[in-house]
């Protein structure tokens, strides 16, 4: 098998792979969202297994699209796995726009397959909630941007870093990087 055919079975193999730790990751993201008082840490630490795996699995066919997802994800996770109490005040909307994206990367198989003014900010969303995952800070709500009409507007809360205080309309997200 040369190297071609070998890079296009293991494409195919990610396919049904990814698909998989997808629909973990989803079912395991509602579950949380609907846990109310039950203790969420088997949950969170099998969506952050998924969102590795998914991450590696990115990896080895060169979707660094997938993987940077991913990578957020996990990193989010990973704040939750070490607080579970932050679970509580997850951003399950952003989660869920996230997901409707990373869905669409995988369905298509195809890297930029997701406009980057649609990522980018998605990404960027990702990192604040990871930023301020156990700060206790009174949320502030960040909308999905306008320009990224194929994903639906939510809203969101974050907790401000300590410091700053706002008291004028909620920032919007970050315009896309160029």
């Amino acid at each position: 098998m040369n190297e071609e055919e070998f890079l296009k079975r293991l494409t195919e193999a990610f396919a049904v792979e990814a698909e998989e730790h997808f629909t973990a990751i989803r079912r395991g993201l509602a579950d949380l969202e609907q846990a109310g008082d039950r203790d969420p840490t088997d949950v969170v630490e099998l969506i952050f297994r998924e969102a590795h795996s998914l991450k590696g699995a990115a990896r080895a066919v060169n979707r660094n699209d997938i993987e940077s997802v991913c990578q957020q994800m996990e990193s989010l996770f990973a704040k939750w796995k070490k607080d579970v109490r932050n679970v509580q005040s997850a951003p399950f909307a952003l989660l869920s726009d996230v997901c409707d994206v990373l869905g669409m990367m995988i369905e298509t198989n195809t890297e930029g397959a997701v406009s980057s003014s649609v990522l980018h900010p998605l990404l960027d969303a990702l990192k604040l909630a990871v930023e301020h995952a156990n700060s206790g800070n009174s949320p502030v709500v960040a909308e999905a941007p306008s320009s990224a009409p194929d994903i639906p507007v939510r809203e969101q809360s974050f907790d401000l870093p300590p410091g700053i205080v706002t008291d004028t309309a909620p920032p919007a997200l970050p315009p896309p990087r160029v």
